[in-house]
């Protein structure tokens, strides 16, 4: 591991990743390590025991953005996962536009 992932790990460690419940701590992780020269952007929603960490991650020189929803509740042990692309979630926000959904 280089000190620029050590570093990154260390940045989400102290700001995000501390927040979580420890079931998605490595996958997100994970996640970070995996794009060395990927951006990324967090968010956490929490609703109780509820826990939803959003993750943006933004790669220009290969050309991609995929956000990363890891959800889970802190009395489990085991999480959910889903990625998309920012197309795709561009696509349902016109949708719900069109259904009139806010």
């Amino acid at each position: 591991m280089t000190q620029q992932q050590n570093n990154r790990i260390y940045a989400c460690e102290t700001n995000v990743i501390s927040q979580l419940p420890q079931q998605i701590r490595l996958a997100v992780q994970e996640v970070v390590l995996s794009g060395p020269t990927s951006q990324y952007d967090f968010r956490i929603f929490e609703a109780g025991y509820q826990f939803q960490l959003l993750v943006m991650e933004r790669n220009v020189d290969e050309a991609y953005t995929v956000c990363h929803c890891f959800s889970t509740d802190s009395h489990d042990l085991d999480y959910g996962y889903e990625s998309m692309s920012l197309a795709s979630i561009r696509a349902f926000t016109k949708m719900a536009e069109k259904l009139n959904i806010t």
